[in-house]
C-alpha cells in the first residue's frame, strides 16, 4: 500500500498543466520559461526555409519534414509531411534577446487542410516520464481569408494505441496575422520511450507548425520535500514496527 501511494503521490507531483494553453507568441523567453531539461526540440522545415537555433537556451535543431533527425540530445525526430513551403509574417511581433532566431523558427511553417490528421513523433527517450510540450504554429495570410485553422492535439501510445487529447486551439489567427501561436501541455512517454504527438486539423481554415519542443517535467520542490518527510515516516514507523 504505500508503494503504491509513493508512486500516486510522484505522479502528482510531476503534473502541473494538464491541459492545454495556447497564448500569442511575442516574446523569446516565452521559450521554456521555467529552465526545464530538454529532451528535444526541432525546427520542423522543407529544404530551404529558415533554420532554426538556440532561443532561451533551447537548441531548435532543423529537421527536414518526412526524414528522421537524430538530435544531440540523442533523442530521434520524424514529422510526417503536410502540405508545403509556405511563410509567416512574424518579424513586427516577436521581440526579447533571442528574437531573430525565434523569428526565422516561427516563420518557417507548412499548412494543414481540412480533417487532415498528422503525427510528430519523438523516440528514444525515457519511458514514462512527465514531459511537458511547446508547439509553435503560425500562418501565411495576406488577409485572403483562409489562414485562422484550428487544431485539435492528440497524443498516441505506441504500444497499445491508446488516444489522449490534450486539447484544441487557434493555431492561425487571421486577419491579425503577423504573429505565432505558443500551445503548451503536459504528456507522458509510453513504455517504448515514444511521444507521439497528432496534428488535427478540425476547421476549413489552413495555419502551419513551425516547431515543438519536449522538455522533462521536475518536481516543485515542496512537494519533494513531502515526499520526502513521508517517505522518512514510513521507513520510522517499519523501523519500530519490526
Amino acid at each position: 500500500m504505500a508503494k503504491i501511494f509513493i508512486i500516486l503521490v510522484l505522479g502528482l507531483v510531476c503534473s502541473s498543466q494538464a491541459v492545454l494553453v495556447s497564448t500569442q507568441l511575442v516574446n523569446s523567453n516565452q521559450i521554456n520559461p521555467n529552465g526545464m531539461s530538454v529532451l528535444g526540440a526541432v525546427n520542423t522545415i522543407f529544404s530551404g526555409q529558415p533554420t532554426g537555433g538556440s532561443v532561451n537556451g533551447v537548441l531548435f535543431e532543423d529537421a527536414i519534414w518526412g526524414n528522421s533527425k537524430t538530435l544531440s540530445t540523442g533523442a530521434v525526430f520524424y514529422g510526417d509531411v503536410s502540405g508545403d513551403v509556405r511563410t509567416a509574417y512574424t518579424a513586427s511581433t516577436i521581440s526579447g534577446t533571442d528574437a531573430a532566431v525565434l523569428r526565422r523558427i516561427a516563420d518557417g511553417i507548412n499548412f494543414y487542410n481540412l480533417n487532415e490528421k498528422r503525427r510528430l513523433t519523438f523516440y528514444n527517450l525515457p519511458a514514462n516520464i512527465a514531459v511537458q510540450v511547446q508547439l509553435i504554429t503560425s500562418d501565411a495570410s495576406h488577409n485572403i481569408g483562409n489562414w485562422s485553422g484550428v487544431f485539435s492535439i492528440n497524443t498516441i501510445n505506441s504500444v497499445n494505441s491508446a488516444v489522449a487529447n490534450m486539447g484544441s486551439f487557434q493555431a492561425g489567427t487571421e486577419p491579425n496575422f503577423y504573429d505565432a501561436q505558443l500551445a503548451t501541455f503536459d504528456a507522458v512517454t509510453d513504455a517504448n520511450g515514444y511521444l507521439i504527438v497528432e496534428i488535427h486539423q478540425i476547421t476549413s481554415q489552413h495555419a502551419g507548425v513551425a516547431g515543438i519542443a519536449v522538455y522533462a517535467q521536475v518536481p516543485e520542490v515542496s512537494s519533494m520535500v513531502f515526499l520526502s518527510l513521508f517517505i522518512g515516516f514510513l521507513l520510522l514507523k517499519k523501523f519500530y514496527l519490526a
